[in-house]
Order: structure tokens, then sequence, then C-alpha cells
């Protein structure tokens, strides 16, 4: 009895959520041509408005992840703070060399998760204007 709830519960989420046409009552355009204006104009809407702030929203929360994983920002502060609590020069000695050979690595691998996925937001935004000057220079192209 549980599965089938969830399961309702599944099909009535799906039907009220829906990132195109969101609050698009689609029987008042009485003619084709209005229609494919609408649909042009809320594809637009969602590819240059929508979809960016909600990137930039998950943007966010995976450098938030990433952060708390590569534990960065802990390192740094805790940089001369000896090994396991080990106030002799041993515990010093390996708690700052550790720190050294693993800061560089996490910071490189934390830009890496910036730039890609700063890329990918780049990307998304000039997929479509870049299809449009391809599908133009295509005949010049031989």
């Amino acid at each position: 009895m549980q599965a089938q709830s969830v399961k309702n519960e599944g099909v009535e989420n799906a039907q009220t959520f829906s990132p195109v046409f969101a609050d698009a009552d689609l029987t008042k355009y009485n003619s084709l041509l209005k229609l494919t204006a609408f649909v042009i104009q809320d594809f637009f809407f969602w590819w240059y408005i929508q979809m960016p702030i909600f990137y930039l929203q998950k943007y966010k929360r995976t450098l938030q992840v990433v952060n708390d994983q590569l534990s960065l920002g802990l390192l740094v502060k805790s940089f001369l703070v000896p090994w396991h609590r080990d106030y002799k020069f041993v515990g010093y000695f390996i708690g700052i060399s550790m720190r050294v050979l693993y800061i560089p690595i996490a910071f490189t691998a934390f830009m890496i998760v910036v730039v890609g996925y700063a890329a990918f937001i780049f990307g998304w935004i000039l997929l479509p204007l870049l299809s449009v000057v391809m599908v133009i220079l295509s005949p010049l192209i031989k």
C-alpha cells in the first residue's frame, strides 16, 4: 500500500513540475503562429533565465561539498597544528609536511571544479548562439 502512495506521489510531482510551460495556458492561443512565438519565447526564458539561476545555485552547493570533502579550509586553519596532537618535533614535522603536500593537491582539485563548472555555465549560455552561427556558416565551409 505504501509503494502505491509513493508511486502516486511521484506522478503528481511529475505533473506539477515542468520547467518549460510552467504557468502556461496553451488553450488561449488560437493561432499556430502565436503558439509558436510563445514556445520560442518560453524556451529562451527557460534557457537564459531559469536554468542559469538553477546552475548557479548548484554551483554554490557544489563548491561547498567539494570544500567539505577536501577539507581545504580546515587544513589551512590548522596548518601549524601537530599531527595527531603529538606536541613533539616529529608531530610538528609530519603535520606541517603532510599539509604542505596535501594543500596544493586539494587546491588544484578545487580550482578544476571551479573552472570546469564555470565553463559549463558559460557553454550553456553560448550553445544556442553558436548553433545558429554554425548553421549560418555551414554552407560557406567546404
